[in-house]
């Protein structure tokens, strides 16, 4: 089954969002929290690289640093309160989007091995993993 990315589902951003936002209200013992709309604007524009796991992971960071209420733009990592017209893409958030390709496209190139991709790439297995984690590849 293909399900397409979350750039192409604008209409399930906001959804998965107050999905995520009720699941982690409850885990942090929050109650009665919502996104502003600056926030809500802030997450249609943006193109989620990271797709559904970069949304739920943002959400979980905005409840842990609210303390009730609104989900503000402070709220966010910072990486996501830059322009909120999308003009000012971070260099790091292309080094992580090229770091994800390049360790995607070796790892098919590899067959799949995890291990032998981190050979074609001359570093070690667990430099691969931690990147992997980091990158939010699973």
């Amino acid at each position: 089954m293909h399900v397409p990315p979350l750039r192409s589902r604008p209409a399930d951003i906001l959804l998965l969002a107050e999905q995520f936002l009720r699941q982690y209200e409850r885990s942090y013992g929050h109650s009665g929290l919502f996104l502003t709309e600056e926030v809500s604007s802030i997450l249609l524009r943006h193109s989620w690289p990271g797709n559904v796991r970069e949304l739920k992971n943002l959400i979980e960071r905005a409840v842990i640093f609210c303390e009730g209420g609104a989900i503000r733009r402070a709220h966010l990592a910072p990486q996501y309160r830059g322009n909120i017209d999308g003009a000012d893409v971070k260099l790091g958030d292309k080094f992580a989007a090229s770091a994800r390709q390049i360790i995607e496209e070796t790892i098919t190139q590899a067959g799949g091995s995890k291990s032998e991709a981190a050979r074609i790439l001359h570093i070690d297995r667990k430099t691969l993993y931690n990147r992997m984690k980091k990158l939010d590849m699973g």
